[in-house]
């Protein structure tokens, strides 16, 4: 337990360092920019709009599906498979910690190399792909008779749903001005603790009520379908958008 709090310590320190350095140009250039003749652009207005509500739209099933089951993991593979509470709690937590830190150098990865082939903002898009993938994972979860393998497939929809969440701030930041930060932050961390505690509750009623305690079938019957409800429609939006109009679903002009 020791070495995962001095491993979380660590990580948040660098972290915290690589934030320090990241260059702010857009906020700088925007506080020089003279105001008084500002006149909002109504297009733009209406396209943060639609931009908000989709990562709405993604953000929360998927809060709902992996805050749920990072809530209730442990309980779950302890009444499937009988393992020792304390030493899975400990196992858990430390490929929690892992598949958390690991999910920003690939989400930064991907939205890099994203811009260099369709030289376009498509992290919504990376939002639906990871979600996609981290679907048939926690679907396959009640399948397997392995521990291992459980607890495997359990990390891999972890990791995609973690690489998922990264975009936000992100995606937020591109939206909104910088003096409603702190209230659209605020908001949103609102949000995101209301459908992460949402999930926990709905998967452990459905287990009580419904399922005879078989709390690892509920969490993936549950999560599945919330990410289902997410992805599927906005893939199928994007699928045409492609198809139709030949441009992205959700790419604009920088």
């Amino acid at each position: 337990m020791a070495r995962v709090e001095a491993f979380s310590a660590l990580s948040g320190v660098i972290l915290f360092i690589s934030v320090l350095r990241v260059p702010r140009p857009d906020i700088m250039t925007a506080r020089l920019r003279p105001t008084a003749c500002h006149v909002p652009d109504v297009t733009k207005i209406r396209r943060a709009k639609r931009r908000l509500l989709t990562l709405a739209l993604l953000a929360g099933p998927n809060a709902f599906a992996a805050q749920g089951t990072v809530s209730l993991m442990t309980v779950a593979l302890h009444r499937r498979f009988g393992l020792d509470l304390p030493s899975l709690g400990h196992h858990l937590g430390t490929m929690s910690w892992f598949i958390g830190f690991l999910g920003f150098p690939v989400a930064a990865a991907m939205d890099s190399v994203a811009r260099r082939i369709f030289n376009a903002n498509i992290r919504l898009e990376i939002m639906v792909i990871c979600l996609a993938l981290a679907l048939p994972f926690i679907g396959a979860a009640n399948m397997v008779e392995d521990a291992r393998l459980d607890i495997t497939l359990i990390g891999a929809f972890l990791f995609f749903s973690g690489v998922a969440n990264v975009p936000i701030p992100t995606v937020i930041q591109e939206v909104t001005p910088p003096r409603l930060y702190a209230r659209i932050f605020a908001i949103w961390s609102l949000f995101m603790s209301a459908f992460g505690a949402l999930g926990a509750v709905t998967m452990g009623v459905i287990s009580d009520r419904f399922l005879s305690g078989r709390l690892l079938l509920s969490i993936s019957i549950t999560a599945t379908t919330a990410l289902a409800l997410a992805v599927g429609p906005m893939a199928l939006g994007l699928l045409h958008r492609k198809t139709s109009a030949g441009t992205s679903l959700t790419s604009y002009e920088q």
